[in-house]
Order: C-alpha cells, then structure tokens, then sequence
C-alpha cells in the first residue's frame, strides 16, 4: 500500500492536479449494538496515512473528504446530517497537525432532500469544511430515455436547483465560498442505449455551463476510464479489443484545455430561443479572449450575432461535435470529420484541432455542442490573471 499511495500522489503532481481522497466516514469505533446512535469515527487510519503523506513530502495537492453522504435515505440508514459533522470535527482536528484543504459533506443530490441534510451539516458542527461538495444525478429514473435527456424542462429545473444550492450556503455558512459538483452524472447508473450517447453529452454539457454560471468552483464527472456503473467516458468497442473515449470524453476535454476559470454574463434572453444554450468564459490560453460553448435542442441551426462593432471578433476558432448517427447513437464528428480513438497504436488521444475562421457569427447545427474561441477581443475582466 505504501508504495501504491506514493506512485499514485507522484502521478498526481506529473499530471499538476489535485487529489481528493475520500476517508471511511463509517468505520466508527465499537458502540452496543443496541445503542441507537452512531460511535465516533475511527481516525487511526486517517491518521496513519497524514503522517505517512507528511514524511514522504506528498501533502501539497491533497485534499481530504469523508465518504459521501446518502441524503435521499435519510432519516434512514447511515449518519444523521448532526453525527457526520461530529465526524467532520474529529478530521478537521486532524488535518491542524497536516494542514490541507477540507472538502465534504459530498451530499448525494442537489435536490430537496440534499439540500435540507446540507443544511443541517453546515448550520451544526460542519460550518467549517473550507469546501462544500455536493453529487448529483440529473436523471434517476431507470426507464429514462433518450429524449428525457434533452428536456428543456429538467435543465430548468437544475438551475432552480443551483441557485437554491447557492442562497443556502450564502446563508447558513457564509464563511464557505467554494462549492464543488463532485460528481455530476446524467443517469443513475448504466442505462442501456442512453448513456453514453451523444443525448447524454448535450445533457451533461448544459448542466455543466449552468453549474458554472451559478458560481460552482468545480465540476466533475465521476470516471475517466472505464465502464464503471456511474459513468460511461470510455467503453469497449464492438470488437472488445480497445477501449475508445465516448462523446462526453471529447466534450471534456475541449473545455479543460480552452476555458478559463472565470465566468462571464451573458444576456441570454437576447437569444429568443430557449434550445439554445449558450454559457462564456474567459478563453485559456488567450489573455483578453473570450469562448463561448454551448448546445443547440432542436432540429434546425442556431446563429448568433455580435450587435454592434465587430472589430476584434473577425478571428475565431471554432470546434463543433455533432452526432454522426443521430443523438442515440455513441458516433461523433468534429467539425464535421470522424473523431475517434481506439487506444490501441497511440498511447495519448488526438488533441482536436479547431476550425480557423474569419468569421463573427457563432454558428450551432441542429442537436450540436460547439466551442467558439475569440482570441482577440480583448476583453478587460480577462487579464487578471484568473482565465487560465
């Protein structure tokens, strides 16, 4: 194990990421079997592991969280939203003599009942994690098809969802001022013929945007590789032979190489169309750009127009996945070319390229997920040091 957690944490600062490992919040010390309340969590192991991280100088990209809490069961099965912040409080003791970030409840919907067990951790004992960290599931109906996916109502409804997420925490601890998505998910588990699908990539990008829009620091997927029962990034091919990323791999992808940290308004009545969704950024890699991604819900192209002068907005580089056998299909394009990868001749995946133009308008073919980057626009709010 010693050299497992250490290759691990040396992958971590290869890669200049973070690391956010979840403790057992349930291993709690001995209480009477007929005592109706939780025992205090075991820290010996946690405590093992601080100091083990400390002497081998692995502590500066570790985060630490104590499991997840199962909101939808509650009152129920597991710790009451009090008896997890007691918990909270032991590790916080804990992570004094290894100072790092604390993260936590990992509250398991964003919806009501979440909310009302978030509510009592952070007004308790567990006002002071430094983040708070939520999962959800955008659709937890088994029978869930494609075509739920992209409802415009279910996206509204999220977004109600955030903003409530958000006025709770404002209020309750203001003291906190990061919330993290630790696990956004489009359906509960694999569902056949709908995850995985180029549906599942719109859906799971506009709730992305929305997120971002409503001040959530962080936004994750649950899986990168393999076909775990939370997510489908990546799957077996029909020859079982290679593995190959799925759309929402590409999606991703694209967004952590070209948005910047900072999120900008935009007017989105202006768009007199509600299938449009369209969210901005500062642009990564271009101090002053801007980008500007989206999805288009409809059967017809969506095209946005600069009002005013266009000085500035004449270069654009554009990526545009489209599906290449219909929304329930797993196929992509890119700009209308194949985008594949099997895994089996290169060790890393392409890096897509984008199309180049002289062109001010934004253009979103029907059912589309597009990303326009404006190098040169300049823009003031994106020099600050927080695009990239």
């Amino acid at each position: 194990m010693d050299s497992e957690w250490i290759s691990l944490n040396q992958f971590i600062e290869r890669c200049d990421w973070k690391l956010l490992f979840s403790l057992n919040a349930h291993r709690l010390e001995d209480v009477e079997p007929s005592s109706p309340v939780f025992g205090r969590w075991d820290l010996r192991d946690a405590a093992l592991l601080m100091r083990f991280s400390e002497r081998h100088n692995l502590t500066s990209r570790l985060m630490w969280q104590l499991g997840e809490a199962c909101a939808d069961d509650w009152p129920g099965p597991g710790p009451s939203p009090y008896a997890l912040a007691l918990e909270y409080e032991a590790l916080r003791d804990l992570v004094a003599f290894y100072p790092a970030p604390l993260v936590g409840p990992g509250v398991s919907t964003v919806r009501k009942p979440g909310l009302s067990y978030l509510e009592r951790f952070v007004k308790g004992r567990g006002r002071f994690v430094d983040v708070v960290s939520l999962r959800h599931v955008l659709h937890e109906a088994s029978n869930v098809t494609v075509k739920d996916l992209v409802e415009l109502a279910t996206m509204e409804r999220f977004d109600s969802q955030l903003q409530a997420l958000q006025a709770l925490v404002e209020t309750a601890a203001p003291r906190i001022t990061r919330i993290w998505l630790t696990s956004l998910a489009t359906t509960d588990g694999l569902v056949e013929g709908v995850s995985g699908t180029f549906a599942s990539m719109l859906s799971w990008t506009e709730a992305f945007g929305m997120a971002a829009k409503r001040g959530v620091a962080a936004v994750l997927h649950a899986s990168m590789l393999g076909t775990t029962a939370e997510s489908m990034i990546v799957a077996k091919n029909e020859a079982g032979d290679d593995a190959k990323p799925m759309v929402t791999y590409w999606a991703m992808l694209l967004f952590a190489k070209h948005l910047g940290q900072k999120v900008l308004n935009f007017d989105g009545p202006r768009l007199k169309d509600p299938a449009t969704r369209i969210y901005v950024h500062c642009a990564r890699n271009f101090p002053g750009g801007l980008a500007f991604y989206g999805v288009r819900l409809a059967d017809t192209e969506a095209r946005l127009k600069k009002a005013g002068s266009r000085k500035l907005w004449e270069r654009q580089l554009r990526w545009v996945l489209t599906p290449a056998s219909g929304i329930g299909g797993s196929g992509v394009n890119l700009n209308g070319r194949s985008l594949s990868w099997s895994g089996s001749g290169e060790i890393n995946p392409p890096d897509p390229a984008p199309e180049e133009l002289e062109y001010t308008i934004i253009s979103l073919p029907a059912w589309s997920m597009g990303l326009f980057v404006f190098p040169d626009v300049k823009a003031k709010a994106c020099y600050n040091g927080t695009n990239s």
